[in-house]
Protein backbone atom coordinates (compact mmCIF):
# COMPACT_ATOMS: atom_id res chain seq x y z
CA UNK A 1 0.00 0.00 0.00
CA UNK A 2 1.30 3.59 -1.00
CA UNK A 3 1.63 6.34 1.24
CA UNK A 4 -1.35 8.49 -0.47
CA UNK A 5 -3.46 5.12 0.40
CA UNK A 6 -2.66 5.26 3.94
CA UNK A 7 -3.39 8.79 4.46
CA UNK A 8 -6.91 8.42 2.69
CA UNK A 9 -7.46 5.07 5.24
CA UNK A 10 -6.50 7.47 8.28
CA UNK A 11 -8.58 10.60 7.05
CA UNK A 12 -12.17 8.44 6.36
CA UNK A 13 -11.24 6.65 9.90
CA UNK A 14 -11.13 10.14 11.82
CA UNK A 15 -14.33 10.98 9.69
CA UNK A 16 -16.46 8.39 11.14
CA UNK A 17 -15.28 9.31 14.98
CA UNK A 18 -16.79 12.72 14.22
CA UNK A 19 -19.83 11.88 12.35
CA UNK A 20 -22.95 11.62 14.45
CA UNK A 21 -24.61 8.56 14.30
CA UNK A 22 -27.99 9.91 13.36
CA UNK A 23 -26.64 12.73 10.53
CA UNK A 24 -27.63 15.47 12.51
CA UNK A 25 -25.24 18.39 13.29
CA UNK A 26 -26.61 18.70 17.09
CA UNK A 27 -26.09 15.49 17.94
CA UNK A 28 -22.46 15.60 16.89
CA UNK A 29 -21.10 14.38 20.81
CA UNK A 30 -19.77 11.52 22.06
CA UNK A 31 -22.28 9.04 23.11
CA UNK A 32 -20.83 8.73 26.67
CA UNK A 33 -22.97 12.03 28.68
CA UNK A 34 -23.04 14.10 25.99
CA UNK A 35 -18.94 15.01 26.53
CA UNK A 36 -16.93 15.91 23.47
CA UNK A 37 -14.15 13.61 22.96
CA UNK A 38 -11.58 15.87 23.87
CA UNK A 39 -13.57 16.52 27.19
CA UNK A 40 -13.63 13.01 28.34
CA UNK A 41 -10.95 12.47 31.28
CA UNK A 42 -8.99 9.28 31.98
CA UNK A 43 -10.03 7.09 34.57
CA UNK A 44 -7.63 7.14 37.26
CA UNK A 45 -7.00 3.43 39.66
CA UNK A 46 -7.47 4.42 43.83
CA UNK A 47 -3.57 4.48 45.29
CA UNK A 48 -2.44 1.63 47.28
CA UNK A 49 -0.11 2.94 49.32
CA UNK A 50 3.64 1.69 49.46
CA UNK A 51 3.94 -1.53 49.53
CA UNK A 52 6.00 -3.45 51.80
CA UNK A 53 9.36 -3.53 50.51
CA UNK A 54 8.64 0.37 49.86
CA UNK A 55 8.03 0.60 53.35
CA UNK A 56 11.11 -1.16 54.66
CA UNK A 57 13.12 0.74 52.54
CA UNK A 58 11.77 4.44 53.74
CA UNK A 59 12.09 3.26 57.35
CA UNK A 60 15.25 2.25 56.81
CA UNK A 61 16.76 5.59 56.20
CA UNK A 62 18.82 7.18 58.43
CA UNK A 63 16.59 10.20 59.31
CA UNK A 64 13.47 8.33 60.44
CA UNK A 65 15.70 5.58 62.51
CA UNK A 66 17.29 8.78 64.57
CA UNK A 67 13.60 10.55 65.09
CA UNK A 68 12.50 7.12 66.35
CA UNK A 69 15.45 6.67 68.99
CA UNK A 70 15.36 10.63 69.75
CA UNK A 71 11.17 10.09 70.54
CA UNK A 72 11.58 7.24 72.27
CA UNK A 73 15.03 8.07 74.51
CA UNK A 74 12.86 11.21 75.71
CA UNK A 75 9.58 9.17 76.53
CA UNK A 76 11.62 7.50 79.32
CA UNK A 77 13.43 10.34 80.46
CA UNK A 78 10.35 12.45 81.08
CA UNK A 79 8.48 9.38 83.05
CA UNK A 80 11.96 8.61 85.12
CA UNK A 81 11.78 12.62 85.98
CA UNK A 82 8.47 12.62 86.40
CA UNK A 83 8.98 9.85 88.71
CA UNK A 84 12.13 11.16 90.44
CA UNK A 85 10.10 14.28 90.97
CA UNK A 86 7.14 12.56 92.95
CA UNK A 87 9.82 10.66 95.17
CA UNK A 88 11.26 13.74 95.91
CA UNK A 89 7.69 15.76 96.80
CA UNK A 90 6.53 13.02 99.04
CA UNK A 91 9.86 12.61 100.61
CA UNK A 92 10.89 16.90 100.93
CA UNK A 93 7.52 17.96 101.53
CA UNK A 94 6.69 19.09 105.29
CA UNK A 95 4.41 16.32 106.91
CA UNK A 96 1.02 17.34 107.86
CA UNK A 97 1.00 18.99 111.42
CA UNK A 98 -0.54 15.98 113.97
CA UNK A 99 -3.76 16.83 115.68
CA UNK A 100 -2.91 18.66 118.64
CA UNK A 101 -4.14 17.35 121.42
CA UNK A 102 -6.91 18.41 123.67
CA UNK A 103 -6.24 20.74 126.88
CA UNK A 104 -8.48 19.26 129.83
CA UNK A 105 -11.12 22.16 129.56
CA UNK A 106 -11.79 20.62 125.69
CA UNK A 107 -12.64 17.43 126.59
CA UNK A 108 -15.08 17.26 129.47
CA UNK A 109 -17.95 18.43 130.78
CA UNK A 110 -18.34 21.41 133.82
CA UNK A 111 -20.47 21.47 136.16
CA UNK A 112 -21.19 24.73 137.83
CA UNK A 113 -21.91 24.84 141.81
CA UNK A 114 -23.05 28.03 144.12
CA UNK A 115 -20.93 27.52 147.18
CA UNK A 116 -23.50 28.73 149.25
CA UNK A 117 -26.55 26.93 148.18
CA UNK A 118 -24.95 23.75 147.53
CA UNK A 119 -24.23 21.65 150.40
CA UNK A 120 -23.68 22.61 154.43
CA UNK A 121 -21.52 20.65 156.30
CA UNK A 122 -21.73 22.48 159.58
CA UNK A 123 -24.94 23.15 160.21
CA UNK A 124 -24.68 26.69 159.92
CA UNK A 125 -27.38 27.51 156.55
CA UNK A 126 -24.56 28.56 154.68
CA UNK A 127 -23.05 25.93 152.24
CA UNK A 128 -19.69 26.00 152.13
CA UNK A 129 -16.29 24.32 150.44
CA UNK A 130 -16.08 21.18 153.10
CA UNK A 131 -19.84 20.85 151.86
CA UNK A 132 -18.05 20.44 148.26
CA UNK A 133 -16.00 18.27 149.17
CA UNK A 134 -18.25 16.03 150.79
CA UNK A 135 -19.94 15.33 147.34
CA UNK A 136 -16.85 15.01 145.55
CA UNK A 137 -17.69 11.24 144.69
CA UNK A 138 -20.97 12.17 143.91
CA UNK A 139 -19.61 14.65 141.23
CA UNK A 140 -17.09 12.36 140.07
CA UNK A 141 -20.80 10.19 139.11
CA UNK A 142 -21.99 12.64 137.35
CA UNK A 143 -19.05 12.37 134.39
CA UNK A 144 -18.30 16.08 134.81
CA UNK A 145 -14.40 16.75 134.06
CA UNK A 146 -14.13 20.22 135.98
CA UNK A 147 -16.02 21.46 138.20
CA UNK A 148 -16.73 25.24 138.58
CA UNK A 149 -17.23 27.38 142.23
CA UNK A 150 -18.39 30.58 143.48
CA UNK A 151 -15.30 32.97 144.41
CA UNK A 152 -13.68 31.77 147.45
CA UNK A 153 -12.46 34.39 148.65
CA UNK A 154 -14.41 37.60 150.40
CA UNK A 155 -14.50 41.27 149.06
CA UNK A 156 -12.21 42.80 152.01
CA UNK A 157 -9.62 40.21 150.84
CA UNK A 158 -8.23 38.81 147.32
CA UNK A 159 -6.19 36.12 149.15
CA UNK A 160 -8.22 34.50 151.74
CA UNK A 161 -10.79 32.32 152.14
CA UNK A 162 -14.28 33.91 152.81
CA UNK A 163 -15.04 33.04 156.23
CA UNK A 164 -18.63 31.77 155.49
CA UNK A 165 -16.93 29.29 152.97
CA UNK A 166 -14.74 27.66 155.71
CA UNK A 167 -11.00 28.34 155.77
CA UNK A 168 -7.36 28.30 153.59
CA UNK A 169 -7.02 24.50 154.64
CA UNK A 170 -10.58 23.59 153.19
CA UNK A 171 -9.89 25.23 149.90
CA UNK A 172 -6.79 23.52 149.82
CA UNK A 173 -8.37 19.99 150.76
CA UNK A 174 -11.08 20.59 148.08
CA UNK A 175 -8.49 20.95 145.48
CA UNK A 176 -6.75 18.13 146.50
CA UNK A 177 -10.00 15.69 146.80
CA UNK A 178 -11.36 16.96 143.54
CA UNK A 179 -7.84 16.13 141.65
CA UNK A 180 -7.69 13.08 143.28
CA UNK A 181 -11.42 12.06 141.39
CA UNK A 182 -9.63 13.11 138.03
CA UNK A 183 -11.99 16.92 138.65
CA UNK A 184 -10.33 20.05 137.66
CA UNK A 185 -11.44 23.02 139.74
CA UNK A 186 -12.49 26.57 138.35
CA UNK A 187 -13.29 29.65 140.47
CA UNK A 188 -14.85 32.40 140.14
CA UNK A 189 -12.46 35.30 140.29
CA UNK A 190 -14.13 38.79 139.93
CA UNK A 191 -11.64 42.05 139.26
CA UNK A 192 -14.07 44.56 138.83
CA UNK A 193 -14.36 45.60 142.48
CA UNK A 194 -13.82 45.06 145.77
CA UNK A 195 -15.26 45.69 148.93
CA UNK A 196 -15.43 48.80 150.84
CA UNK A 197 -13.90 47.58 153.97
CA UNK A 198 -11.04 46.06 152.04
CA UNK A 199 -7.75 47.42 153.09
CA UNK A 200 -6.97 48.84 150.01
CA UNK A 201 -9.90 51.09 149.89
CA UNK A 202 -10.18 51.75 153.52
CA UNK A 203 -6.36 53.90 153.17
CA UNK A 204 -7.54 55.18 149.44
CA UNK A 205 -10.70 56.55 150.94
CA UNK A 206 -8.49 58.71 153.99
CA UNK A 207 -6.86 60.68 152.21
CA UNK A 208 -6.18 62.44 148.43
CA UNK A 209 -2.73 63.25 149.86
CA UNK A 210 0.01 62.13 147.17
CA UNK A 211 2.03 61.11 149.93
CA UNK A 212 -1.38 58.41 150.53
CA UNK A 213 0.29 54.92 148.13
CA UNK A 214 -3.26 53.70 147.59
CA UNK A 215 -4.83 56.91 146.94
CA UNK A 216 -5.67 56.44 143.09
CA UNK A 217 -6.37 52.63 143.91
CA UNK A 218 -9.84 53.63 143.01
CA UNK A 219 -11.25 55.49 140.39
CA UNK A 220 -11.90 59.43 142.25
CA UNK A 221 -13.04 62.15 140.46
CA UNK A 222 -14.44 65.62 141.52
CA UNK A 223 -18.06 66.38 141.94
CA UNK A 224 -19.47 69.23 139.56
CA UNK A 225 -21.66 71.68 141.80
CA UNK A 226 -22.10 69.71 144.28
CA UNK A 227 -23.75 66.38 141.87
CA UNK A 228 -21.85 63.63 140.42
CA UNK A 229 -19.00 64.03 137.78
CA UNK A 230 -20.98 62.88 135.18
CA UNK A 231 -24.08 60.85 134.26
CA UNK A 232 -22.54 57.57 134.24
CA UNK A 233 -25.16 54.84 135.70
CA UNK A 234 -24.65 52.06 138.28
CA UNK A 235 -25.93 48.74 136.77
CA UNK A 236 -28.45 48.31 139.58
CA UNK A 237 -30.01 51.42 138.91
CA UNK A 238 -29.71 55.52 139.85
CA UNK A 239 -25.85 57.07 139.84
CA UNK A 240 -22.69 55.32 139.35
CA UNK A 241 -21.15 57.56 142.00
CA UNK A 242 -20.91 57.51 145.51
CA UNK A 243 -19.90 60.65 147.71
CA UNK A 244 -17.01 59.81 150.27
CA UNK A 245 -16.83 63.15 153.04
CA UNK A 246 -13.51 62.31 153.98
CA UNK A 247 -11.67 63.01 150.47
CA UNK A 248 -14.10 65.56 149.30
CA UNK A 249 -14.60 63.27 146.34
CA UNK A 250 -17.23 60.58 144.36
CA UNK A 251 -15.46 57.35 144.10
CA UNK A 252 -17.33 55.43 140.79
CA UNK A 253 -19.19 51.69 141.68
CA UNK A 254 -20.47 50.01 138.29
CA UNK A 255 -22.56 47.99 140.45
CA UNK A 256 -23.80 48.18 144.32
CA UNK A 257 -21.89 51.32 146.50
CA UNK A 258 -20.29 48.86 148.73
CA UNK A 259 -18.11 47.42 145.45
CA UNK A 260 -16.38 50.54 144.77
CA UNK A 261 -14.45 49.71 140.85
CA UNK A 262 -10.97 49.24 141.04
CA UNK A 263 -8.33 51.69 139.09
CA UNK A 264 -6.75 49.38 136.14
CA UNK A 265 -4.78 52.83 134.67
CA UNK A 266 -2.69 52.60 138.29
CA UNK A 267 -0.01 49.66 137.52
CA UNK A 268 0.16 49.22 141.05
CA UNK A 269 -3.08 48.20 140.89
CA UNK A 270 -3.09 45.74 138.05
CA UNK A 271 0.61 44.16 139.77
CA UNK A 272 -1.81 43.50 143.01
CA UNK A 273 -4.38 41.75 141.07
CA UNK A 274 -2.41 39.78 138.84
CA UNK A 275 -0.64 38.91 142.01
CA UNK A 276 -3.80 37.52 143.66
CA UNK A 277 -4.89 35.48 140.51
CA UNK A 278 -1.75 34.06 140.98
CA UNK A 279 -2.09 33.00 144.13
CA UNK A 280 -5.52 31.25 143.68
CA UNK A 281 -3.33 29.40 140.64
CA UNK A 282 -0.54 28.29 142.78
CA UNK A 283 -2.93 27.15 145.59
CA UNK A 284 -4.61 24.55 142.69
CA UNK A 285 -7.44 26.18 141.19
CA UNK A 286 -6.99 25.13 137.34
CA UNK A 287 -8.88 27.99 136.15
CA UNK A 288 -10.68 31.13 136.52
CA UNK A 289 -14.23 32.32 135.47
CA UNK A 290 -14.05 36.80 135.25
CA UNK A 291 -16.65 38.13 136.13
CA UNK A 292 -17.94 41.41 134.72
CA UNK A 293 -15.32 41.58 132.01
CA UNK A 294 -16.86 44.05 130.31
CA UNK A 295 -16.76 46.79 132.94
CA UNK A 296 -13.14 46.48 134.35
CA UNK A 297 -11.69 50.13 132.49
CA UNK A 298 -13.36 53.21 131.85
CA UNK A 299 -13.03 56.06 129.48
CA UNK A 300 -10.12 58.32 131.48
CA UNK A 301 -12.06 61.32 130.20
CA UNK A 302 -15.13 60.58 132.33
CA UNK A 303 -17.62 61.35 129.54
CA UNK A 304 -21.29 61.47 129.38
CA UNK A 305 -22.59 58.48 127.97
CA UNK A 306 -25.74 59.08 124.94
CA UNK A 307 -29.14 58.85 125.51
CA UNK A 308 -30.23 55.10 124.49
CA UNK A 309 -32.79 55.77 121.57
CA UNK A 310 -34.56 52.40 121.96
CA UNK A 311 -35.36 53.33 125.83
CA UNK A 312 -38.65 54.56 126.78
CA UNK A 313 -38.67 53.83 130.61
CA UNK A 314 -37.64 55.08 133.66
CA UNK A 315 -34.50 57.87 133.22
CA UNK A 316 -33.16 56.20 135.92
CA UNK A 317 -32.53 52.94 134.63
CA UNK A 318 -29.12 51.67 133.46
CA UNK A 319 -30.45 51.07 130.01
CA UNK A 320 -31.64 54.26 129.61
CA UNK A 321 -28.29 55.34 128.40
CA UNK A 322 -26.06 53.32 125.97
CA UNK A 323 -22.27 52.57 127.62
CA UNK A 324 -19.48 53.22 124.74
CA UNK A 325 -17.54 54.53 127.70
CA UNK A 326 -17.93 52.06 130.49
CA UNK A 327 -18.13 49.03 128.77
CA UNK A 328 -15.92 47.37 125.77
CA UNK A 329 -13.11 49.53 125.62
CA UNK A 330 -10.08 48.84 124.30
CA UNK A 331 -8.29 48.94 127.72
CA UNK A 332 -10.49 46.47 129.00
CA UNK A 333 -8.90 43.99 126.30
CA UNK A 334 -5.66 44.57 126.75
CA UNK A 335 -5.94 44.30 130.74
CA UNK A 336 -7.79 40.62 129.47
CA UNK A 337 -4.26 39.93 127.74
CA UNK A 338 -2.47 40.72 130.31
CA UNK A 339 -4.49 37.77 132.99
CA UNK A 340 -4.16 35.99 130.01
CA UNK A 341 -0.67 36.02 129.62
CA UNK A 342 0.20 35.84 133.40
CA UNK A 343 -1.79 32.07 133.60
CA UNK A 344 0.34 31.37 130.71
CA UNK A 345 3.06 31.31 133.45
CA UNK A 346 2.31 28.44 135.06
CA UNK A 347 2.06 26.30 131.66
CA UNK A 348 5.77 27.42 131.05
CA UNK A 349 6.98 25.90 134.32
CA UNK A 350 5.88 22.80 133.32
CA UNK A 351 2.29 23.06 135.16
CA UNK A 352 -1.21 22.02 133.41
CA UNK A 353 -2.92 24.70 131.55
CA UNK A 354 -4.96 27.33 133.30
CA UNK A 355 -8.47 27.73 131.43
CA UNK A 356 -9.73 31.31 131.63
CA UNK A 357 -13.72 32.13 131.27
CA UNK A 358 -15.11 35.25 130.18
CA UNK A 359 -18.05 36.41 131.67
CA UNK A 360 -19.23 39.52 129.69
CA UNK A 361 -23.42 39.28 129.29
CA UNK A 362 -23.82 41.77 126.28
CA UNK A 363 -26.53 42.02 123.60
CA UNK A 364 -24.02 41.94 120.96
CA UNK A 365 -22.75 39.13 120.06
CA UNK A 366 -19.55 40.93 117.84
CA UNK A 367 -18.75 42.88 121.04
CA UNK A 368 -18.91 39.06 122.93
CA UNK A 369 -16.98 37.48 120.88
CA UNK A 370 -13.78 39.72 120.87
CA UNK A 371 -13.27 38.71 124.15
CA UNK A 372 -11.76 35.53 122.66
CA UNK A 373 -9.04 37.69 121.20
CA UNK A 374 -8.31 41.18 120.44
CA UNK A 375 -6.11 42.48 117.66
CA UNK A 376 -4.71 38.92 117.09
CA UNK A 377 -3.49 38.24 120.69
CA UNK A 378 -5.32 35.88 122.41
CA UNK A 379 -7.58 36.73 125.60
CA UNK A 380 -10.25 34.53 126.86
CA UNK A 381 -10.49 30.65 126.20
CA UNK A 382 -14.51 30.76 126.70
CA UNK A 383 -16.71 33.86 126.62
CA UNK A 384 -19.96 32.37 127.92
CA UNK A 385 -22.75 33.42 125.69
CA UNK A 386 -25.88 34.39 127.33
CA UNK A 387 -28.02 34.70 124.04
CA UNK A 388 -30.45 31.90 124.90
CA UNK A 389 -31.23 33.42 128.34
CA UNK A 390 -33.29 36.18 126.54
CA UNK A 391 -35.68 34.13 125.28
CA UNK A 392 -39.08 34.38 126.45
CA UNK A 393 -42.60 32.73 126.55
CA UNK A 394 -44.60 32.96 123.55
CA UNK A 395 -43.58 33.84 120.05
CA UNK A 396 -40.14 33.05 121.40
CA UNK A 397 -40.66 29.43 122.64
CA UNK A 398 -38.41 26.99 121.27
CA UNK A 399 -38.22 26.45 117.40
CA UNK A 400 -39.60 29.55 116.64
CA UNK A 401 -36.08 31.80 117.25
CA UNK A 402 -33.71 29.70 119.18
CA UNK A 403 -32.25 28.50 115.53
CA UNK A 404 -31.53 31.87 114.23
CA UNK A 405 -29.99 32.98 117.92
CA UNK A 406 -27.32 30.15 117.88
CA UNK A 407 -26.85 30.59 114.11
CA UNK A 408 -26.06 34.02 114.97
CA UNK A 409 -23.50 33.16 117.50
CA UNK A 410 -21.65 30.44 115.30
CA UNK A 411 -21.51 33.08 112.80
CA UNK A 412 -19.43 35.77 114.61
CA UNK A 413 -17.43 32.71 116.83
CA UNK A 414 -14.04 33.45 115.74
CA UNK A 415 -12.33 30.40 113.87
CA UNK A 416 -11.02 27.47 115.98
CA UNK A 417 -13.06 28.52 119.16
CA UNK A 418 -15.07 26.88 121.54
CA UNK A 419 -18.66 27.49 121.43
CA UNK A 420 -21.66 27.97 124.12
CA UNK A 421 -24.95 28.57 125.36
CA UNK A 422 -26.21 29.48 128.88
CA UNK A 423 -29.61 28.63 129.29
CA UNK A 424 -29.47 28.58 133.28
CA UNK A 425 -27.86 31.22 135.84
CA UNK A 426 -27.88 31.99 139.50
CA UNK A 427 -30.60 34.53 138.78
CA UNK A 428 -32.32 32.96 135.79
CA UNK A 429 -34.17 29.92 135.30
CA UNK A 430 -33.17 27.45 132.93
CA UNK A 431 -34.93 27.60 129.58
CA UNK A 432 -36.65 24.46 130.14
CA UNK A 433 -38.73 25.41 132.81
CA UNK A 434 -38.67 29.14 132.19
CA UNK A 435 -40.15 28.53 128.50
CA UNK A 436 -42.20 25.38 128.42
CA UNK A 437 -42.68 23.31 131.93
CA UNK A 438 -42.71 20.21 130.15
CA UNK A 439 -40.10 20.22 127.27
CA UNK A 440 -36.22 20.53 127.19
CA UNK A 441 -34.00 20.30 124.84
CA UNK A 442 -30.88 18.89 123.16
CA UNK A 443 -29.69 20.68 120.47
CA UNK A 444 -26.45 19.89 118.33
CA UNK A 445 -25.03 23.14 117.09
CA UNK A 446 -23.53 22.80 113.50
CA UNK A 447 -19.49 23.64 114.55
CA UNK A 448 -16.72 21.77 114.08
CA UNK A 449 -14.99 22.68 117.59
CA UNK A 450 -17.71 22.25 119.83
CA UNK A 451 -18.17 23.51 123.30
CA UNK A 452 -17.30 22.74 126.77
CA UNK A 453 -20.38 21.55 129.57
CA UNK A 454 -21.53 24.02 131.51
CA UNK A 455 -23.73 23.10 134.30
CA UNK A 456 -24.85 24.99 137.42
CA UNK A 457 -26.05 22.97 139.97
CA UNK A 458 -27.98 24.67 142.90
CA UNK A 459 -30.11 23.17 145.66
CA UNK A 460 -31.38 24.13 149.25
CA UNK A 461 -28.97 23.70 151.91
CA UNK A 462 -30.97 21.05 153.92
CA UNK A 463 -32.45 19.21 150.63
CA UNK A 464 -31.24 15.93 150.84
CA UNK A 465 -32.31 15.51 146.70
CA UNK A 466 -30.00 15.66 143.83
CA UNK A 467 -29.38 19.22 142.57
CA UNK A 468 -31.38 20.03 139.34
CA UNK A 469 -29.96 20.37 136.43
CA UNK A 470 -30.49 20.99 132.63
CA UNK A 471 -27.99 20.19 129.60
CA UNK A 472 -27.30 21.47 126.51
CA UNK A 473 -25.26 20.01 123.97
CA UNK A 474 -23.27 21.43 121.26
CA UNK A 475 -21.93 18.70 118.78
CA UNK A 476 -21.70 18.00 114.87
CA UNK A 477 -22.18 14.46 115.33
CA UNK A 478 -25.40 13.03 116.10
CA UNK A 479 -26.64 12.57 120.14
CA UNK A 480 -28.38 10.58 122.17
CA UNK A 481 -29.97 10.80 125.75
CA UNK A 482 -30.12 8.36 128.49
CA UNK A 483 -32.12 8.73 131.22
CA UNK A 484 -29.94 8.81 134.59
CA UNK A 485 -31.11 6.88 137.37
CA UNK A 486 -34.50 8.84 138.94
CA UNK A 487 -36.92 8.91 141.29
CA UNK A 488 -39.17 11.04 139.06
CA UNK A 489 -41.01 10.92 135.62
CA UNK A 490 -38.63 9.13 133.05
CA UNK A 491 -37.47 11.19 129.85
CA UNK A 492 -39.12 10.66 126.90
CA UNK A 493 -37.75 11.79 122.79
CA UNK A 494 -40.65 13.67 122.19
CA UNK A 495 -39.80 14.91 118.99
CA UNK A 496 -36.54 14.70 116.73
CA UNK A 497 -35.56 17.33 113.78
CA UNK A 498 -32.68 17.84 111.07
CA UNK A 499 -31.92 20.48 108.92
CA UNK A 500 -29.81 22.10 106.99
CA UNK A 501 -29.05 25.90 106.59
CA UNK A 502 -26.22 27.37 104.73
CA UNK A 503 -25.15 23.51 105.19
CA UNK A 504 -24.89 23.59 108.51
CA UNK A 505 -26.65 20.76 109.80
CA UNK A 506 -28.65 21.05 113.17
CA UNK A 507 -30.12 18.14 114.82
CA UNK A 508 -32.86 18.47 117.29
CA UNK A 509 -33.92 16.31 120.29
CA UNK A 510 -37.15 17.26 122.65
CA UNK A 511 -37.03 15.47 125.77
CA UNK A 512 -40.44 15.27 127.83
CA UNK A 513 -40.21 15.43 131.06
CA UNK A 514 -41.50 17.27 134.25
CA UNK A 515 -38.89 19.87 134.29
CA UNK A 516 -38.57 19.35 138.10
CA UNK A 517 -35.60 17.06 140.07
CA UNK A 518 -35.22 15.32 136.88
CA UNK A 519 -31.20 15.42 135.48
CA UNK A 520 -30.03 13.06 132.82
CA UNK A 521 -26.62 12.35 131.23
CA UNK A 522 -25.71 13.08 127.22
CA UNK A 523 -24.33 10.29 125.53
CA UNK A 524 -22.57 11.08 121.88
CA UNK A 525 -21.66 9.05 118.93
CA UNK A 526 -18.08 10.36 117.11
CA UNK A 527 -16.55 8.28 114.89
CA UNK A 528 -18.40 4.77 115.28
CA UNK A 529 -17.34 4.86 118.68
CA UNK A 530 -19.85 5.10 121.87
CA UNK A 531 -18.71 7.68 124.44
CA UNK A 532 -19.96 9.17 127.42
CA UNK A 533 -19.84 12.88 128.25
CA UNK A 534 -16.99 13.58 125.94
CA UNK A 535 -18.58 15.69 123.63
CA UNK A 536 -18.03 19.48 123.99
CA UNK A 537 -21.22 20.31 125.45
CA UNK A 538 -22.65 23.76 126.11
CA UNK A 539 -23.84 25.85 129.04
CA UNK A 540 -26.98 25.43 130.69
CA UNK A 541 -28.62 26.08 134.14
CA UNK A 542 -30.27 25.55 137.32
CA UNK A 543 -34.44 25.09 137.41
Amino acid sequence: MSANDLDKAEQGAAEKLTKPENGSPEDGKAADGGLDADEVEPKLAPFAGMGKEELLKVSSEPFWVYTRWTLLVLFWLAWIAMLVGAIVIIVTAPRCAPRPELEWWEHGGFLRVFTRSFKDSDGNGIGDLKGIEEKADYLKELNVKSVQISAPYGAGNFTDVDPDFGTMADFDSLVAALHDKGLKLVVDFDPNHSGVDHPWFVQSAASSADDNAFKDYYVWADGVGGNPPNNWLSVTGGPAWNYSAARDQWYLHTFQPEQPDLNYRNADVRAAVMDALRFWAARGADGFRLTSAKYLVEDAALTDEPANPNYSGDPGKYDSLSHPYTTNTEETHSLLQEFRTTLDEFAKDGDSYRLLLADVMDANVRQVVKYYSSNGTREADIVLNYDLLALQGGADKPGNKTFGRIQSWINNLPDGKRANWMIGSANRRSNCCRLNSSTSQLMTAPRSLTSPLMTTSQRSTRSSSPPRSRSFTSRKQKTMTQQYPCRHNKFKVHDQRQGRDSGNKVHWTLLRNSCFGEYYKAYSIFNGKFTMNESHSSAFGRN
